[in-house]
């Protein structure tokens, strides 16, 4: 009996393009600025999208060592779950508390090698600390995408793996008084090269009346 071999290839249909299956991702590289003389660190920046598939539940691990948080910045996708383990050596208790909008929430008291998890379903900032140790604190960075990066600080960033479709690039910064407009975004199947973020000050408000 003669054996019939096909050879399956996996197209990805993109804008009435089809593309083979190994070209359904791409990076997206290009340069965040500041404009203004202030130094910002810990930008995000993450990709938004309405692409089938582009949600992902992640989970991480968040350590409560010698009264600190390490790390002290977290960033995880929507529906995301974080781990808060006390670390340390001695019998030393730790609580985790946040009065965020994005999340609210009070884990009570953690005693040596307690785990903890909790969830995150809305996409924001939330900034958290210990009740009992007054400098402890430490931010979490709940983004809609597994497309994102973190800058230490401004300069070149890169974004790898994007699936084709149209994204909009936004940038987080913990800075209150900076914004970054959005950026809208074409991923094919060719890397998206020259992305220009630019980060400014946000105007003052003028009062009323």
């Amino acid at each position: 009996m003669r054996r019939v071999f096909a050879s399956l290839v996996l197209v990805f249909s993109f804008a009435g393009i089809v593309y083979p299956a190994a070209l359904r991702a791409a990076d997206v590289t290009g340069t965040l600025s500041i404009n203004g003389k202030k130094t910002l660190k810990n930008l995000v920046i993450y990709l938004q999208g309405k692409v089938k598939g582009a949600t992902q539940k992640t989970r991480t691990k968040v350590v409560q060592k010698s009264q600190v948080f390490k790390p002290g910045l977290s960033v995880i996708v929507q529906g995301g779950t974080v781990v808060f383990v006390n670390d340390e050596s001695q019998d030393i208790d730790h609580n985790v508390y946040s009065l965020s909008k994005t999340k609210k929430f009070d884990l009570g008291l953690l005693s040596k090698q307690t785990k903890t998890p909790i969830s995150f379903e809305k996409p924001g900032v939330v900034k958290y600390y210990c009740s009992i140790h007054k400098n402890m604190e430490g931010t979490i960075v709940v983004v809609q995408s597994p497309y994102y990066t973190l800058l230490d600080k401004p300069g070149a960033f890169v974004i790898k793996n994007v699936p084709p479709g149209i994204w909009t690039a936004k940038t987080i910064i913990s800075h209150k008084r900076y914004k970054a407009q959005p950026v809208d975004i074409t991923v094919g199947p060719d890397p998206v090269e020259g992305v220009v973020i630019s980060v400014k000050r946000k105007g003052r408000k003028r009062k009323k009346g």
